[in-house]
């Protein structure tokens, strides 16, 4: 790592740590992403899809801190302060999909809401589904990017391994398990009502992800 980058994450580290400024890059970062969707491709764009995002990017932001907070054993509000660098990756993913695709509106995002798991993309890539070629490749940057900052904060290749491990699993569970898991538990709950033809459980299912998402902030959080 470069003396001027390594330099920069010291300051960045040693600046007070400020809940709302958790609060106001995951919301800009949030809010942004839904814009730049409408505006390259033609997403739908309310205000109840904006907080979703956001409230998506706060999860991220806040598991991320716990996760090297645990792999590499220092302070996370020091942490949480580089960990905001990371969150603007997710406004990169339209500038390269538009870049490949061009303003054609083909390209388009989704969570993996199959509740077959041999058709889950386990290396995140699928455009079918909504993970076009940006998305993959900013999600593996952020896995990339996390696990080398452990490397860096601890000098240890098993950390930095286990950073890698756990950062992985922690994006599937946001893309595919979390969402399967809810359609599960919808169509349980439409079965015990006596209503087992309901078959749009993957429509309603987005509906519950930013509550699961700001639960689990919380938790973790306060944890």
């Amino acid at each position: 790592m470069s003396g001027k980058l390594e330099s920069f994450l010291h300051r960045l580290e040693a600046r007070p740590h400020s809940f709302s400024a958790l609060l106001i890059v995951t919301g800009f970062v949030g809010v942004g992403r839904a814009m730049q969707e409408y505006l390259f491709f033609g997403e739908k764009l309310t205000a109840a899809i904006g907080i979703s995002m956001a409230i998506a990017y706060f999860h991220l932001a806040v598991a991320l801190t716990v996760l090297l907070s645990f792999t590499t054993g220092h302070d996370w509000k020091r942490l949480q302060n580089a960990v905001y660098l990371g969150i603007f990756l997710g406004l990169f993913p339209p500038f390269i999909d538009l870049a490949i695709s061009g303003f054609n509106g083909a390209v388009f995002y989704r969570f993996y809401l199959s509740e077959d798991f041999r058709q889950i993309p386990w290396h995140f890539y699928a455009p079918a589904i909504g993970a076009p070629a940006g998305e993959t490749a900013v999600v593996w940057l952020s896995i990339f990017l996390t696990s080398s900052y452990a490397f860096w904060k601890t000098q240890s290749w098993w950390r930095m391994l286990a950073t890698l491990v756990l950062a992985y699993g922690y994006f599937m569970l946001h893309f595919a398990l979390v969402p399967i898991t809810t359609i599960y538990w919808l169509r349980l709950g439409a079965a015990a009502f006596g209503k087992s033809s309901i078959v749009h459980a993957a429509e309603i299912a987005p509906a519950f992800f930013p509550f699961w998402y700001l639960a689990l902030s919380v938790i973790l959080y306060i944890a």
